[in-house]
């Protein structure tokens, strides 16, 4: 039996982490954070987790990014990217190598409005990207409450879906292509293939290759049961998107990457689609005695086709009113609900909102509901949707 001699006050972790750090230092160029205090600032999110990570990596460059990837492999570290830390499930943290690109790597590299298509850099802001957006008359469909803090690579990572998603679907839905570093350093793009691409990428002797012939085989084995057995729920975000390789659609790996949390690729860029900022909106806010009684109705909201619905509970009401910076903000409701339902109209119509209000009016009458009010008011409106923004901090609180 052979026992491995230990070398008396050697620790074996720290000397890992010290010929990483100085393979980072020598060949990457951005920010290489291996200090303690760094370590433990990275080592949370919004989770009720904590896990200190190996290091920090804050690339200036994509070809940066690229080569932390490259000598995190060599060291057999495992990787987390991450952005804004909003992860409410301990996603964006690990002991791993952190690789943050929201100081430098935060660009809108391409905008293409013909095309309806917007290239963008992993550690874009969503909220810094729809203000450019708008005065154009666009904006990135997916809409979080975490805007301002929102990463567009985190969003990438976890498929944000955001209030919207009834009307404009989940990030899935929204990219049309990723450039990534695999695991061996190298760099591709992922984007819509058909057949005859799709056999030439497959007989490529390299790592890119060896992921087109494993999907084509994963795809061909147990097409009928991804089919099957993955659920057909409309906000589905959990496990890798399988379902949106099977045929009749072109292949299109980016769809993979969406939701896969940065385990099978780092995201280098993005093509996103963008949407026309409609031209008019109207929100009606239901108040209900009670949570159950305000979802009871909600499948029938749902006809009127509203662009979003979003359910405000009694004791995220409770702290906004006992919260001086929030209180105010409640102004619109008439009495003391335990959970209300904001619902809200878009169109480039007028006529079209007003008329979906009054659908509305006349479809809850006589319910369980306690009071009604609709306004296209624009700055009433921004009011009330700012609502939404106040769960997570409040709880935090």
């Amino acid at each position: 039996m052979i026992v491995k001699q230990e070398t008396p006050g050697v620790d074996w972790n720290e000397l890992r982490r010290d010929a990483l750090r100085r393979s980072l230092e020598q060949n990457v160029n951005g920010e290489v954070r291996f200090d303690t205090s760094s370590r433990v600032l990275y080592s949370t999110d919004a989770s009720i987790y904590q896990i200190e990570p190996l290091g920090v990596v804050v690339p200036r460059t994509t070809d940066a990014l690229a080569a932390t990837v490259a000598i995190a492999m060599e060291h057999r570290v495992p990787l987390v990217p991450r952005g804004g830390g909003t992860s409410l499930s301990g996603q964006s943290i690990g002991s791993g190598l952190v690789i943050d690109c929201s100081k430098y790597l935060d660009r809108v590299v391409d905008l293409d409005l013909e095309g309806r298509t917007v290239r963008v850099q992993p550690g874009c802001v969503l909220g810094q990207l729809n203000r450019r957006l708008k005065p154009l008359g666009y904006q990135f469909g997916p809409d979080v409450a975490t805007l301002d803090r929102a990463n567009i690579g985190g969003m990438i990572g976890n498929n944000s879906a955001g209030a919207r998603s009834i009307r404009y679907g989940k990030t899935v839905d929204n990219v049309v292509a990723v450039d990534v570093v695999l695991t061996d350093g190298n760099s591709t793009c992922f984007e819509s293939l058909d057949s005859n691409r799709l056999r030439g990428k497959a007989t490529l002797p390299t790592r890119e290759g060896e992921i087109y012939r494993a999907i084509d085989r994963i795809v061909g084995e147990n097409g009928a049961e991804i089919e099957k057995r993955f659920p057909k729920v409309f906000r589905r975000v959990s496990g890798y998107n399988l379902d949106a390789l099977l045929p009749p659609a072109d292949i299109n790996l980016a769809k993979l990457i969406v939701g896969s949390e940065g385990t099978l690729a780092t995201v280098k860029e993005a093509t996103l689609s963008i949407v026309a900022l409609p031209g008019y909106r109207g929100i009606a806010v239901l108040e209900f005695p009670d949570v159950s009684a305000a979802l009871a109705g909600l499948t029938s909201i749902l006809t009127t086709h509203p662009s979003a619905v979003e359910l405000i509970d009694e004791m995220i009401l409770d702290l906004a009113r006992a919260n001086d910076t929030y209180r105010s903000q409640l102004d619109f409701l008439v009495g003391r609900p335990g959970a209300i339902l904001i619902v809200e109209y878009l169109d480039d119509v007028p006529e079209i909102v007003e008329e979906s209000g009054q659908r509305l009016a006349d479809l809850v009458v006589g319910r369980d509901l306690e009071h009604f009010s609709f306004t296209t008011d624009p700055a009433k409106c921004e009011q009330i949707w700012s609502v939404r923004k106040m769960a997570l901090p409040l709880l935090l609180s």
